[in-house]
């Protein structure tokens, strides 16, 4: 099986429900990603202060979650995704920032790991 990572990149709408926005990812959002059996892992960061360029602001988006995939057939899987966001098995909040809205990607592995 092919083997990916799927990136997210976001924001709360404000610092004002940061907390919220957060509690909801880690206990929710993260757990309802991973009743996927594709979906092997999540991990989620912060960006950090300090970066390699001063541009490199991740688009303005302060969180960083990356699921861990494997998986013969991604657009089956972004097809089950969307038809859990309909049926409620992927549970929304208002505490995501829609406007700019989160970036996804996701991305292949290309070759072990090098050492």
């Amino acid at each position: 099986m092919a083997k990916y990572v799927f990136v997210v990149l976001s924001n709360s709408v404000s610092d004002d429900v940061d907390e919220e926005f957060n509690e909801w990812y880690s206990e929710i959002h993260v757990p309802d990603f991973l009743q996927f059996d594709s979906v092997l892992s999540a991990r989620r960061f912060t960006r950090a202060e300090h970066q390699f360029l001063p541009s490199d602001d991740a688009l303005g988006r302060r969180y960083l979650a990356i699921y861990e995939v494997e998986t013969d057939d991604p657009a089956a899987l972004f097809e089950d995704v969307h038809a859990a966001r309909v049926d409620g098995r992927i549970r929304p909040t208002e505490t995501i920032q829609r406007d700019p809205p989160p970036i996804t990607m996701l991305f292949e592995l290309t070759e072990g790991p090098v050492s």
